[in-house]
């Protein structure tokens, strides 16, 4: 992940890329994991859907601007599931929740403990919690791609569902609370950002040391820690599985990941934003397929690059000699090298206003939906007579970055062909993970 520290008497940020590991060593986790399990506690299982509403509390600095609206809920029979240090804020204002819910692993975490009917404690916690909530239910919770009821010496015990963690426990409640039935989800407070440089609602030692970073949306600009981004960025793709599943959910607040749930973006900022990525450059297909292009087409005139991304691939065509003119929806795609190639930033679901020769599209067509497939391949060979295409066939790896899946379209190589029906493929590749085809107009 990179991030940026700005020194006020500095002209520019300081970009730092950083590899984000958990707070506590893996050995630590599954040695709690092992600990509470032995415990003769009651475990969460998976419950039938009912008709609740659960009230999740985060402990971010909006949860203060609802707490009139949360008393109201739990009037009407809501339950109230407080994180973390959420249950001692609602504890302030005269509300017991009905859950307190714990799932960090550092001992330092039963500073946060407050007053609750019941307390869910993840089985990684530190054991002292267990200790001073002695009758506290336990839930199971995956570490990483770890399961950690396969690990030696787990005890032998069914009726309990495993929990798919998120970075957070406030991208993993939404999941928890689904495990025990509810299908209705408000929720307060999961700000993943600072207000005013309050990073939660009330002071919490415990989160005196985190790094902070700058994210910004829709021309707004959120403070926020590491967590609290990773937990912004991964929380929509999670509630909108859950939503597929048959769930209601309603985020409050005015931090970040409300508004990336609440405004979300459209395509175009979806990708001006992945370009901001760092990660998202490390690959560029369109690179990797030029010796391919160049053996089976043998272009002789210009080139347009249909969705150039980084526009390394036309650079290389460039240095081959080439005349190459770039085209993306993103203004921002392109790496400083590939900056001096003509660019046009255009749609390609709209009709391109440029024509060449020939054309070449890598791992483009699988990034539109389903229902501009169409069009977008009419537009793109009214522009070139003979375009190569790569498309890729299996789900995207990078749109957990920002919440958003990247490939809308993940086809067969058949499907793809029948796509292009109204056209001539005059030479086809399928692979593992990628259908390659030229083609041509017809005539």
């Amino acid at each position: 992940m990179e991030i940026m520290f700005q020194n006020i008497h500095a002209s520019m940020p300081l970009k730092v890329d950083l590899d984000l590991v958990c707070n506590t060593p893996e050995e630590k986790i599954l040695s709690n994991v092992l600990a509470n399990s032995r415990l003769d506690n009651e475990w969460i299982g998976r419950s039938e859907p009912n008709d609740g509403v659960a009230i999740i509390c985060g402990s971010g600095p909006s949860l203060g601007d609802h707490i009139e609206l949360i008393r109201k809920l739990h009037a009407k029979g809501g339950t109230i599931f407080a994180l973390n240090g959420a249950a001692s804020y609602l504890n302030e204002d005269g509300i017991l929740p009905d859950y307190q819910v714990i799932m960090d692993a550092k001992p330092r975490t039963s500073e946060l403990l407050g007053e609750a009917r019941n307390h869910l404690f993840a089985s990684q916690v530190d054991p002292s919690l267990f200790g001073k909530v002695p009758d506290a239910i336990l839930w199971q919770a995956t570490y990483g791609n770890l399961l950690v009821d396969e690990q030696a010496g787990f005890p032998k015990r069914g009726g309990y569902c495993l929990i798919g963690a998120h970075s957070s426990i406030g991208g993993t409640a939404p999941v928890l609370v689904y495990a025990m039935g509810y299908r209705t989800l408000h929720i307060f407070g999961l700000d993943s950002s600072n207000r005013a440089n309050r990073t939660h609602v009330r002071h919490q030692a415990i989160n005196d040391d985190d790094i902070y970073t700058s994210v910004e949306h829709r021309g707004v600009t959120y403070e926020c820690s590491l967590t609290m981004r990773m937990q912004a960025y991964g929380f929509a793709s999670r509630a909108r599985a859950l939503i597929e599943d048959g769930c209601t959910i309603h985020v409050h607040g005015d931090g970040l990941l409300p508004a990336l749930w609440n405004s979300p973006l459209s395509e175009r900022e979806k990708y001006e934003v992945m370009w901001n990525q760092p990660e998202y450059r490390h690959e560029a297909p369109g690179e990797h397929c030029v010796e391919t292009f160049l053996s089976i087409v043998k272009p002789d005139g210009p080139i347009i690059d249909f969705g150039c991304g980084t526009g390394r691939g036309a650079l290389e065509l460039s240095r081959k000699g080439l005349d190459v003119a770039l085209l993306d929806f993103a203004a921002n795609s392109r790496d400083p090298g590939a900056r001096h190639l003509p660019f046009v930033q255009h749609d390609l679901s709209q009709p391109i206003p440029m024509h060449a020769p020939y054309g070449f599209c890598t791992d483009v067509m699988e990034h539109l939906p389903p229902e501009q497939i169409k069009t977008v391949i009419r537009n793109i060979m009214a522009s070139a007579k003979t375009v190569f295409f790569q498309i890729s066939t299996v789900p995207d790896v990078m749109g957990g970055l920002i919440g958003h899946p990247l490939h809308l379209s993940v086809f067969s190589h058949q499907w793809w062909k029948e796509a292009f029906g109204d056209y001539s493929i005059s030479w086809e590749q399928e692979n593992p993970a990628t259908s390659v085809f030229l083609v041509t107009t017809q005539g």
